[in-house]
């Protein structure tokens, strides 16, 4: 299991095939009643639904760490304080798929892309071409912890080249 600096990580539990294994991640932290919706999300959108599901596990533990109503995985708050609230789950699993796919993320493709996790050694290869946006701005906890989560799902390790879209 990966973990942070201060060697510490989220536990994640080990379950069967990736598509039951989501399912059975949801009905633990009561939201089996989504499923349906983001496959209809990872359709549409081209993003695989383990890796929202992951992101939704690392920003708020599924909910269990709430900053704002419905935002699962902390879609558009930010460390400006801005915060964004959602009517419903379905509007925020739609809002996490849409941003996966934004201007700012279309071009990436690989979970290093989404983080600060590996962008501040690839700074320095690239000198000076580095990327403006990154979906999370923790440094190692967010990345661990997301990859924790698809190591978890997909019974096999998963490591920040796992390409989070579907086509």
């Amino acid at each position: 299991m990966r973990v942070n600096s201060n060697w510490k990580a989220q536990e994640v539990p080990r379950l069967w095939t990736a598509e039951d294994n989501v399912l059975l991640m949801l009905r633990r932290y009561w939201l089996a009643h989504t499923y349906d919706h983001r496959v209809k999300m990872q359709e549409k959108y081209g993003v695989k639904m383990t890796v929202a599901l992951c992101i939704a596990k690392a920003d708020s533990s599924l909910g269990r760490e709430l900053k704002t109503t419905n935002n699962l995985g902390n879609v558009w708050n930010n460390d400006r304080w801005d915060r964004v609230h959602f009517d419903t789950i379905e509007k925020w699993i739609e809002a996490i798929f849409k941003t996966l796919t934004n201007r700012y993320q279309k071009r990436n493709n690989k979970i290093w892309e989404l983080s600060n996790s590996w962008r501040a050694i690839l700074w320095l290869k690239k000198c000076g071409e580095a990327w403006n946006y990154c979906y999370a701005t923790s440094r190692d906890s967010w990345n661990n912890n997301v990859l924790n989560c698809l190591d978890s799902l997909y019974k096999t390790p998963k490591n920040e080249n796992f390409l989070f879209r579907t086509n």
